[in-house]
């Protein structure tokens, strides 16, 4: 039974051994851990160092808490120390990524003056920045120096994130390697599928010409269409060459284009109606140069619409209007230049407007007035119609004054208001008036005052006053009146159109003495 036995004692022996040796590397594991989590506890305050697990930020030493929360940006403390670590180490996240578990590596910033130290232990990554040997001659940062560089970048930083314009910073292969508040609030804003927070950030414009930008100066217009609603945004893009890299501006530029397309909606309103316009219409600039023309000037001037859009000169203008007999001819040619300056001066002044009598019998009227920035326009508006009309006008009021004027009574027309419009000679000679050389307005009643001077007392005076100025229904009537030299006069009141009235007077033979005067019995023995 003792060799039996002898098999399970040392089984059981084994078992025990194994059983500790298990407990003694699990201690150590988890020491290990323990010791890698707590390490950065046991650093001097002036190393940076930063303990992850996974994405997680869960222990660091108080400069590299410093270094993460000047970025205030609401994004993972990863991302924050990534977009830190990228400008001098352009490869730390790939070099991260390529880690293995229980690896490590060491990379050098660009510049030569720092270094960085990576470790991953069981999920663990430890990393570490170290400041290299600075030279001789460097002189050390003080705290107050560091605390004030610091506010310093962070100040900075919320101007440029909070800026209410984009900036970003993109490389040769179009890709974006850091951006601003604004930028990412585009992005949100325009639908970008591509998760914000990782590397490289979504290209928004992705129609940007990277080469061709960086060789032109001065503003860009570029534009993105929003997902959702197909609204286009526009913006004024300026780019700076930084290293090898390009950092580009844009201002938000939707007001300026539309009030561009509103002017230019414009413009093209008044063009429109420039061109139907039957004035033809010249517009000079500031250095008087032929600016703006429409068709109607064409067909006024007869001047080729190719020599008007050769931006002609004020002088070469009325030159060639000269030459093709659309102005008037001056008797002194030399004057009449020298005179152009005194026509462009009150054209400026919004005073010079003239009739032009042309060689073909048509007349003209041109206007000039001023614009804004010295500019002055002139209009050019074919009044032959209007002259002849006026003047057939003339022709027949001169004839039908000479026919009133020609007529054995005594005439005078008065307007619905009362007003005195027309008389003839005999009038002028029967009650010594002459209402034209005056410049005052006569009135029925100023009329009726004269004739009752002139004249015995009579109602007529008063019915001829009510007569004019009546509403009332109005028929022809008529009575006689003495005058005080002797005579008698027949009054023939009668209505027009128009709500005018015509009063005649004749002279008639005296009434026989001792006969009835009554108004009916003269007119009666009148007739």
């Amino acid at each position: 039974m003792g060799t039996l036995a002898l098999p399970y004692i040392a089984l059981l022996v084994l078992t025990s051994f194994g059983s500790a040796l298990v407990a003694l590397w699990a201690f150590s594991v988890f020491a290990q851990k323990d010791t890698v989590k707590r390490s950065p506890q046991t650093q001097k305050e002036d190393h940076i160092v930063f303990m992850f697990d996974g994405d997680e930020l869960f222990d660091a030493t108080p400069r590299a808490y410093q270094m993460i929360n000047a970025d205030t940006r609401d994004i993972s403390s990863w991302e924050k120390l990534i977009g830190l670590l990228r400008p001098a180490f352009p490869l730390v996240e790939a070099r991260i990524g390529e880690l293995t578990e229980d690896g490590d590596f060491s990379l050098d910033a660009e510049d030569g003056a720092s270094r960085i130290d990576a470790e991953i232990r069981r999920g663990i990554l430890r990393l570490t920045i170290a400041e290299l040997v600075t030279p001789d001659d460097a002189t050390p940062l003080d705290g107050f120096a560091l605390n004030a560089l610091t506010d310093k970048l962070d100040i900075l930083h919320r101007i440029v994130d909070d800026a209410p314009l984009l900036v970003w910073r993109q490389n040769a292969e179009n890709k974006v390697s850091w951006a601003n508040g604004s930028y990412m609030a585009l992005c949100r804003d325009v639908g970008v599928t591509q998760e914000i927070t990782t590397w490289p950030l979504p290209t928004v414009f992705r129609d940007l010409e990277v080469p061709k930008l960086m060789k032109t100066d001065g503003m860009h217009r570029i534009s993105i269409t929003v997902e959702h609603d197909k609204k286009k945004l526009w913006f004024e893009c300026v780019s700076q060459p930084i290293e090898n890299d390009t950092l580009y501006f844009a201002l938000p530029a939707d007001r300026l284009v539309t009030a561009e397309t509103t002017l230019r909606e414009f413009v093209q309103t008044l063009s429109k109606t420039f061109a139907d316009l039957p004035i033809g219409l010249a517009i000079f600039d500031c250095d008087r140069l032929l600016a703006l023309f429409n068709p109607a000037l064409t067909d006024l001037t007869t001047l080729e619409p190719g020599f008007l859009a050769t931006r002609p000169s004020l002088y070469t203008f009325l030159d060639t209007l000269r030459e093709k007999q659309r102005m008037p001819e001056p008797k002194d040619y030399k004057a009449w230049r020298r005179g152009i300056s005194d026509l462009e001066t009150a054209a400026v002044n919004g005073t010079y407007q003239e009739n032009w009598s042309l060689p073909t019998g048509q007349t003209y009227r041109v206007t000039g007035q001023p614009h804004p920035d010295g500019a002055v326009a002139f209009l050019f508006e074919d009044i032959s119609a209007e002259i002849s009309l006026t003047r057939n006008f003339r022709s027949e009021l001169e004839l039908l004054q000479d026919v009133v004027d020609n007529m054995e009574e005594a005439v005078a027309v008065f307007s619905p208001g009362g007003t005195l419009l027309l008389t003839n000679n005999t009038y002028a000679d029967l009650w010594k008036s002459q209402p034209d050389a005056t410049l005052n307005e006569t009135s029925i009643v100023d009329a009726t005052r004269e004739w009752q001077d002139l004249c015995h007392p009579s109602p007529i005076w008063g019915d001829a006053r009510d007569f004019v100025s009546g509403d009332r229904e109005r028929a022809e009537w008529d009575g006689v009146v003495e005058l005080n030299e002797g005579g008698h006069l027949l009054c023939r009141v009668a209505p027009l159109t128009g709500n005018t009235t015509m009063i005649t007077f004749r002279q008639i033979a005296d009434v026989p003495q001792g006969e009835e005067t009554t108004l009916q019995s003269a007119v009666t023995a009148i007739r």
